[in-house]
């Protein structure tokens, strides 16, 4: 709006004149105050909801969220750890989940998760998302490799028929598609571009999750039957974030590199009964970009040893060390400094069971990450997620401990992940547009509110974020 410029007064009057400035700036003021800016104007929020594919065991995808996809309601696992969004169709015959979607489109293509991989058609659906309406990119599932074991959907009794797809919101450029990474485009690139937000978005996960809820007792379809199957477990935000939510000061690191969401781990800190100590890591864990690898060939498509880049990961449920050494020095650290009042090895690698189990009270985890600008910031995980109670006794369920799968998963070019036991009880603030993520505490009673029309933070700008394509160690969640 351009304001006209002001002529000087004339010799008398003067009084005229000032009534009629003191009246235009009260005019500009309650323009300013009335009129909100375009990106507050254009934020998304939707309900992260519970999938109750949540246990102890192998299988644990627990948090989801509900896209209209063509008129019909659909569970999608939320996935900062791959970029295409891909459902189940009635042509994927090793899909068992109900109901699917009819599979359109002719182009082929696959999907790496890494342990395995999937065959989809790409299509076009016109999908509901909270008050706004887009014509998106959708990986309609033909065909699952299995023969390995591998399985999209988690199949145990806990998770079974528990979710439809994965909506993707890592970066475009290793995107999966029919001709190279980055010919699809990913949802969220299209809801930013389409509605010219912010490019920025919010994940909250509460600290509570329900437990010993049913599952859907109608397979017809994805709504869930049930009041706790509702529940509100975390919130998406897309172009924008209330502050005032978190009852810590946000802390921003660095975001490394912009393949997934990618930071830069320094130290790891344990706690113990008595004692603190930094874990002396045999295997490098401070990689900046998704090209820290250790191979055998420059272009890593050689025998891999392990690559040291480290990812946030809404798509895993525990924390995941990136060699067997490395996953050996911390649960080593971890019992050597009595966490808890057992030193049972068994505890801390197989989940076994401990009985009269006690969490010390000065016990804690802590990640030091390089921060956004200067220095490092601490971000602690909370012992009731690293340890957990069941009916049998106290489990160490944050720390993935199964050593044949982690080997498996170096030879694979798994990172370190910090999946959902990291995230309990944060928001996480991925500015993608400042290369930044913000963490801030959030506690039960703030993330069960319902979202404000009041939203003051958000990316510096809506420009696309192609992100980088593939790197050395990308080889999951895309077509790298």
């Amino acid at each position: 709006m351009q304001v006209p410029l002001l002529q000087p007064p004339p010799r008398h009057g003067a009084s005229e004149f000032i009534k009629k400035v003191l009246f235009l700036g009260v005019v500009l003021v309650a323009f300013i105050i009335l009129v909100p800016s375009n990106h507050e104007r254009r934020v998304i929020v939707t309900d992260v909801i519970p999938t109750l594919c949540e246990s102890v065991g192998a299988d644990s995808e627990p948090y989801g969220v509900m896209l209209n996809i063509d008129g019909t309601d659909f569970m999608l696992l939320l996935d900062t750890g791959s970029s295409n969004l891909v459902i189940a169709s009635d042509a994927c015959e090793t899909c068992h989940v109900s109901p699917r979607i009819d599979a359109k489109g002719t182009l082929k293509f696959n999907i790496s998760y890494g342990s395995g991989s999937i065959t989809n058609q790409l299509g076009q659906g016109n999908i509901k998302f909270g008050s706004k309406h887009i014509k998106a990119d959708i990986g309609y599932i033909i065909e699952q490799e299995t023969h390995e074991g591998f399985n999209l959907f988690a199949n145990s009794s806990t998770c079974y028929n528990t979710y439809a797809g994965i909506l993707g919101l890592a970066y475009k450029g290793q995107a999966a598609g029919p001709f190279s990474n980055g010919s699809t485009t990913p949802f969220l690139d299209r809801v930013i571009e389409r509605y010219q937000m912010s490019n920025y978005f919010a994940i909250e996960i509460c600290p509570e999750y329900p437990e010993n809820c049913p599952t859907r007792s109608d397979n017809a379809s994805w709504n869930p039957t049930s009041k706790c199957a509702s529940d509100k477990v975390g919130a998406l935000f897309i172009g924008g974030y209330t502050s005032s939510r978190v009852d810590t000061p946000i802390q921003y690191a660095l975001q490394t590199d912009q393949v997934h969401f990618n930071v830069q781990i320094v130290e790891i800190e344990v706690c113990g009964e008595l004692l603190c100590e930094n874990v002396t890591f045999p295997d490098a864990i401070n990689g900046t970009t998704e090209d820290s690898c250790v191979c055998d060939s420059p272009d890593c498509s050689k025998l891999v040893h392990y690559c040291y880049f480290s990812v946030l990961d809404t798509g895993t449920q525990r924390i995941y060390l990136n060699t067997v050494a490395n996953t050996e020095a911390l649960l080593n650290t971890m019992q050597r400094l009595e966490m808890v009042n057992s030193n049972d090895k068994s505890f801390y690698y197989n989940k076994t069971a401990l009985q009269d189990g006690v969490v010390y009270e000065n016990s804690s985890l802590s990640f030091y990450m390089t921060a956004y600008g200067d220095g490092l910031i601490k971000l602690p995980v909370e012992n009731r997620y690293l340890f957990r109670k069941t009916k049998t006794g106290l489990v160490q369920n944050g720390i993935q401990g199964d050593l044949a799968l982690i080997r498996d998963f170096s030879k694979a070019k798994f990172p370190i992940l910090l999946g959902n036991v990291f995230m309990r009880g944060k928001a996480i603030l991925y500015d993608r547009s400042r290369k930044r993520i913000g963490f801030g505490s959030i506690s039960q009673a703030s993330c069960q509110k319902k979202s404000s029309n009041h939203f003051d933070l958000f990316g510096a700008n809506s420009d696309p974020t192609p992100g980088d394509g593939c790197r050395r160690g990308t080889g999951s969640g895309g077509g790298c």
